[in-house]
């Protein structure tokens, strides 16, 4: 049986949507900033602003890991959302917060100081949610649905960090499939992650969203935050 009171899990999802707004507002900053050659105060040449908006998506895949993370934990130790849900545990509720890191890890003496779990694969977290929760929720459903996106959001977030040609590779294939293009077609010389962020969002992300006249970058923050909001409903 549990300890004490099973923990909160609200504060996660709003630590979360927190940041994804950090992450827009950074990105709304610095868009107007742009100038190939920024001879006047407060200017930017567009490569260093393509390189804050990359860095902003950055941060927002690493959230939404650790997201992933928190509220799986909290969910085996019989956490519940303050509007009341609580998703069915196939197993008995976990002691404590530490307690679910030892069975999610499969280690006694597993730190998260110390050691880290892989929360990049949306298939891979929908497998552990269908060992530990009934019909995998809330995990499965979102995920599923968000499968792809999420997978190219990892590949492009890969390109931030590495120059490897398996993550050019990657990168390519991931940026033509969100301009819907064949996967193969050239990015061209020189082509950012920052250029694929900042531009027009494609019927990709839902038949609706070309009309909407946002960007790559913002139609992720929505697929992100609405992943939030369904994992830890209100």
């Amino acid at each position: 049986m549990p300890r004490g009171r099973p923990p909160k899990v609200d504060h996660i999802r709003e630590d979360f949507l927190y940041q994804i707004e950090a992450a827009r507002r950074l990105e709304a900053a610095v868009r107007p900033l742009a100038a190939i050659h920024p001879g006047a105060a407060r200017r930017l040449h567009p490569k260093h602003v393509y390189r804050t908006v990359e860095l902003a998506f950055m941060g927002v895949c690493a959230a939404w890991e650790d997201f992933l993370e928190a509220t799986m934990v909290r969910y085996l130790a019989n956490a519940e959302t303050d509007s009341g849900y609580r998703p069915r545990l196939r197993i008995g509720p976990c002691q404590d917060i530490s307690h679910a890191f030892q069975i999610l890890s499969g280690k006694p003496g597993y730190d998260p100081e110390e050691h880290y779990l892989t929360w990049t694969s949306p298939s891979g977290v929908v497998r552990l949610a269908e060992v530990f929760f009934v019909s995998g929720a809330p995990f499965k459903t979102p995920l599923t649905r968000e499968a792809a996106r999420l997978k190219h959001a990892v590949k492009v977030r890969n390109r931030v960090a590495h120059a490897s040609e398996k993550c050019k590779t990657d990168f390519r294939e991931a940026a033509n499939s969100i301009m819907q293009r064949p996967v193969n077609t050239a990015l061209g010389k020189g082509y950012r992650v920052g250029e694929l962020l900042s531009s027009n969002a494609s019927a990709y992300f839902g038949a609706h969203i070309p009309a909407l006249n946002i960007t790559v970058f913002e139609s992720y923050m929505r697929a992100y935050a609405q992943l939030a909001e369904e994992i830890v409903p209100r």
